[in-house]
Formats: C-alpha cells, structure tokens, sequence
C-alpha cells in the first residue's frame, strides 16, 4: 500500500491525492468528491507514509495499523458510533492494537486514524489485495531481521 500521494491538509477535513507539483502550488484531488484544488506553501501538509503511531515498542507505520484495522474489523469500516464514543473508540484500539501508547495517542488521533481508514477503503485503497501485499512485505522483513540477529550473534 503506497500512501505517498495520499496527503492531509492542516486545517482541511478528509484526504487528498497529489495530482502535480507547480512552482508555487501543488494540486491535489479529495479522495470522497473527486473536486480538485490548489494547495499552496504556507498550508501544513502531511503525506500518509510518513506518518506512525507511538506504541510501547517503537513506531508503528500508520499504512500498517491501517492492515490490523482491516482485519480487526472483518474488511468493514469503523462504525460511526463507536468513533464518536471515546470509551468505545479506546476499546477499539486496545483490541486491535494493545501496545499503542496510552500517553502519547489521544482519542483525537484515534479519530482521525478511523476516519482515514473508513475513506480510504471506501475509495478502494484499502483492501483485501493490499493487505495480503503488505503483510508479505512484514513476513519478508521479518526474516531478514531474524537472519541478521542470527548472523550477529554467530559473529
């Protein structure tokens, strides 16, 4: 799942697809309405993939708690209920992911990261094909950093 071109715009609701780069602008796309505009310098703006949750372990890349919501949730979004309910959305977190850091991620971030996740996959870019993609990826990178654990401690 490649969220690069998928941006947040401080001080603007939803999430917008990076069509161009000008000089002075750059022209992004709203994911829900498809309307197109102009986003210049002084906006704050936020790609997907740069984004992580804290947890008690480390970081943890946003497109991968995207995958853990995905199967928590059985491939459905986030009721709108639950988003709205603080109690419920700390519930929801502790299930599908219980090692987020309780002093660091506030229910305005697991909001937004529910609302993000609900018009991603309404707009297709979440599901069922990216998520067997990425948890390859997870399994390979595994590996890799078991064969080199393995080949440090043999050194």
């Amino acid at each position: 799942m490649d969220l690069t071109k998928i941006l947040t715009i401080s001080g603007k609701s939803g999430l917008y697809k990076l069509l161009a780069n000008n000089k002075n602008n750059i022209i992004v796309e709203a994911l829900k309405d498809k309307r197109r505009y102009p986003i210049f310098s002084n906006e704050k703006i936020s790609s997907l993939e740069e984004i992580s949750i804290y947890t008690e372990t480390g970081d943890i890349p946003l497109k991968d708690v995207f995958v853990l919501l995905y199967k928590h949730t059985k491939h459905q979004p986030v009721d709108q209920i639950i988003i709205k309910d603080n109690k419920l959305l700390y519930e929801l977190f502790n299930e599908f992911l219980p090692e987020y850091d309780k002093d660091l991620v506030f229910h305005s971030h697991m909001k937004k990261i529910c609302q993000w996740y609900n018009e991603l996959l309404s707009v297709g870019i979440i599901n069922e094909e990216v998520v067997e993609e990425n948890n390859e990826k997870i399994e390979e990178e595994d590996k890799n950093s078991q064969e080199n654990s393995e080949n440090k401690i043999e050194k």
